[in-house]
């Protein structure tokens, strides 16, 4: 069962109804938490861009005090510390948030003049198909001009696709929800084993994958 409350978990344990947490916003359940490798994830796609020579980078998408958001921006910013390279402008482009006036300025300010930003860490694939089309918007043309780095479900890539305007899709950091469900499933089967064994967090694995090897799939048009 999964949950997504302290009253339920409390409930469930008390019960000795094994559980784990899935992807919440919070860490403070006493229970088995599964979850993406934010920090992983995100230190590598940063990572990528400084080692491609971008030194002024964009950061677009949740800035909210999520697990997955501070996770992702510490990762990020674990990068970058050492590589001659900075975040200089962020955007809210959120999966839930629409393109707001203020997020359109603060891209285009940002994609103006000689110190303009190279580079964008876009950890939510939606946030980065809005900012392309922003850039685009701004005469840039994606990957040739702005270099991105997303963030997909591989679940999700065929929906990523559509939604991004250039030719092929940027290098994303990818990820599978069916290993996610997995380890969850691997985790109850434990927790039902030992009911007492101290509570784990389990991240799931993900994998950088190139503009080029994504067109080698067949995934981008």
């Amino acid at each position: 069962l999964a949950i997504d409350s302290m009253e339920i978990c409390g409930a469930l344990s008390q019960a000795g109804i094994p559980s784990v947490a899935l992807e919440l916003p919070s860490r403070d359940l006493p229970t088995d938490y599964i979850i993406q490798d934010n920090f992983g994830g995100a230190l590598r796609a940063a990572e990528y861009l400084a080692g491609r020579g971008h030194r002024r980078l964009g950061w677009f998408g949740h800035l909210e005090a999520t697990v997955p958001s501070r996770e992702r921006w510490a990762g990020a910013q674990a990068a970058l510390r050492d590589a001659d390279a900075e975040i200089v402008v962020q955007g809210r482009l959120g999966p839930d948030s629409g393109e707001s006036d203020e997020d359109r300025e603060v891209l285009s300010r940002a994609l103006r003049g000689p110190q303009r930003i190279t580079g964008v860490v876009a950890p939510w694939w939606t946030a980065a198909a809005k900012a392309a089309k922003l850039a685009c918007e701004e005469g840039l043309e994606p990957g040739r001009d702005l270099e991105f780095v997303a963030w997909c479900p591989r679940e999700q890539l065929d929906e990523f696709r559509v939604a991004w305007p250039g030719e092929r899709l940027p290098a994303t950091v990818i990820w599978n929800i069916g290993e996610l469900g997995e380890a969850a499933l691997t985790r109850l089967a434990e927790r039902r084993k030992r009911p007492t064994a101290p509570a784990v967090r389990v991240s799931v694995s993900f994998e950088l994958t190139s503009a080029e090897q994504l067109r080698e799939e067949g995934v981008s048009a």
